[in-house]
């Protein structure tokens, strides 16, 4: 999730592939938020608890702001995708009811009797 440099950590947000379902793209999102949510957890406790100098603090407190701004944007891009997840869902039930409903008039309309 970092990529370290002599004086700070950067993060980044990995690029999604292009392809793939809604749903690998939620759990690979999820996984990216507890992976930044526990390396926070670490840099808070480093802060807390470690001694060190007054720059080593500033850089360690520099990435807590940086990963605090990539899991904002990470938790948006879930959001999204849950949405975006819900709509497809809609879609789905619709078009399987609206297939039960046809089966269904056509079935009472074309019905030959048994004698």
């Amino acid at each position: 999730m970092a990529s370290s440099s002599s004086s700070t950590t950067t993060f980044y947000v990995p690029a999604s592939s292009g392809g793939g379902s809604v749903m690998k793209k939620i759990d690979e999102t999820e996984n990216e938020l507890k992976s930044c949510y526990h390396r926070l957890e670490t840099l808070e406790k480093n802060l807390q608890y470690r001694p060190m100098t007054m720059e080593e603090r500033e850089a360690m407190e520099e990435d807590v702001r940086q990963l605090k701004e990539v899991l904002k944007t990470q938790e948006k891009n879930l959001k999204e995708l849950r949405s975006e997840n819900r709509s497809s869902m809609i879609v789905a039930v619709t078009l399987l009811i609206c297939t039960f409903l046809f089966y269904g008039i056509y079935h009472m309309i074309f019905r030959q009797p048994k004698f």
